[in-house]
């Protein structure tokens, strides 16, 4: 029995063009039993003169209207979809009125722009499809295979592809922001958590199947158990399920065995791994602290995610200031005899940090955000609580002296303190106030270092300028995904 036929499963993949999208969709789609949706081939035609709002409703629908056929009602794959924040939000909404449920794995797909440059020089297309070559026909001859006329297409070429890379550029950080914000928010019953995954483009197809299908089948496969032992006496299992960080284990023994996370010291074997660090054993041993300064904890988590962003940035520093001077770039002129010319500029400096660093970095500091607005949130209820029990111990007393009084005086005494026992909000806490900002500063800070990684990673890319002569004038491009 195939996963799907059990599992109704939604999967978005993303990422730059020639990054293997549709080659990882084909074979997901026969692992999974699942069809693959290419956007590309749905939103053809759609009219360019219309506002952009219309367009993003008009190529949902079409979307929508290819979901509700037969083979997508166990899941599907949706390939190249959505490209912006509206499309995502408009898309996710859809998918929740009518299945329950919005996108359940959001795969992107990372790949160097040298890489991408390299595998656009060489990607070959079916003239009547526009997809590109599939796997089972690079070992033949891809002009004549299965009697398909194989071409290039025209947003491949150098010049046209720089603008696809910068396109793609401009889009990508709100629309994995957005998957993410949807992860860690409230979601009702029924409907699942959105997660987001890096996949590394460079591998061999087959390894970046088997990345994602390690994913895929971690999340789906029978529950996975965690003994732990604790110093103070005894033995207790855990079942850590989608669980992936150790931070998530401290809450599930809070919730279990009522010991706040700042008292926990989670020990696998003869090391203490960090809070973002992942489940890598299958026992721990759990050491109860002296309680501490919740409120100082939580600065240390948000401060050390913010040196680790400061790092990043000055590393990835010297690598903007090779890209903007002149001398970190190799220029080559090519002139025809008909009087066409090409000028070809290639970015001959230092190499940026890996993609994956970038967003490891990402992750992390959303999984620290996360935690600690849990931990603030928890204070704010307990806050509130112990208020309004105060409020109530007020209001009994105030119930004792109007039994014990009836005159006048008490009256006016009764309206005026019955004034003061109107329901507010607790006192102000400064330090949940100031945590509060340090976590929307950091998360900021965060989508701001991917927007940028991303936006210098695409102006490394190799530009290339071509004038034709009146003679060789080419006709206007076709329309391509971005």
């Amino acid at each position: 029995m195939r996963w799907a036929d059990i599992f109704e499963t939604i999967y978005v993949l993303l990422g730059p063009p020639c990054s293997g999208k549709t080659t990882l969709g084909d074979a997901l789609s026969k692992e999974l039993g699942c069809v693959h949706i290419i956007a590309s081939g749905l939103l053809k035609n759609i009219n360019q003169d219309s506002t952009i709002d219309s367009r993003d409703a008009v190529q949902v629908d079409r979307i929508m209207t290819r979901l509700q056929q037969p083979d997508c009602a166990q899941g599907f794959i949706l390939d190249n979809f959505p490209r912006t924040v509206a499309q995502a939000k408009l898309l996710e909404s859809a998918l929740t009125r009518s299945r329950n449920r919005g996108v359940s794995h959001v795969f992107h797909i990372e790949v160097p722009v040298k890489v991408l440059e390299s595998r656009a020089e060489k990607r070959l297309v079916e003239s009547s499809s526009g997809l590109p070559i599939g796997p089972s026909e690079l070992d033949n001859d891809p002009v004549s295979s299965g009697g398909n006329e194989w071409i290039r297409r025209a947003d491949d070429l150098p010049e046209q592809y720089q603008h696809r890379l910068e396109r793609y550029a401009s889009r990508i950080h709100d629309v994995l922001s957005f998957y993410e914000a949807e992860r860690c928010s409230e979601w009702h019953p029924g409907r699942q958590k959105t997660k987001c995954y890096e996949l590394d483009g460079t591998l061999h197809r087959l390894e970046v199947l088997s990345q994602a299908l390690r994913i895929i089948h971690g999340s789906r496969v029978k529950p996975m158990k965690l003994v732990v032992d604790s110093l103070a006496g005894g033995e207790f299992t855990l079942d850590i399920s989608n669980i992936s960080t150790v931070v998530e284990v401290k809450e599930l023994i809070e919730k279990k065995k009522n010991i706040p996370v700042m008292e926990q010291r989670l020990l696998f074997g003869v090391l203490e791994p960090a809070n973002t660090d992942p489940i890598q054993h299958d026992h721990a041993t759990l050491v109860r602290q002296r309680e501490v300064n919740v409120y100082e904890q939580l600065r240390t988590f948000l401060s050390d995610e913010d040196q680790h962003i400061q790092d990043f940035r000055s590393h990835f520093s010297s690598f903007i200031h090779d890209v903007l001077s002149p001398i970190k770039w190799i220029e080559n002129c090519e002139t025809e005899p008909c009087g066409c010319s090409i000028v070809t500029k290639h970015y001959a400096g230092k190499e940026p940090p890996s993609s994956t660093t970038c967003s490891a970095l990402c992750a992390n500091a959303s999984k620290v955000v996360s935690h600690c607005r849990k931990q603030l949130n928890d204070i704010k209820d307990a806050d509130l609580k112990r208020h309004r029990e105060h409020v109530d111990e007020l209001r009994q007393i105030h119930l004792h002296e109007k039994n014990a009084q009836a005159d006048f005086s008490w009256f006016m005494h009764s309206c005026l303190f019955t004034c003061c026992l109107a329901p507010s909000a607790p006192p102000h806490d400064n330090n949940v106030h100031d945590l509060e900002a340090h976590c929307r500063r950091l998360l900021k800070e965060s989508e701001q270092v991917r927007r940028d990684f991303t936006h210098w990673t695409t102006q490394a890319a190799t530009q290339t300028k071509t004038t034709n002569c009146a003679l060789h004038m080419p006709p206007p491009p076709e329309p391509g995904s971005p």
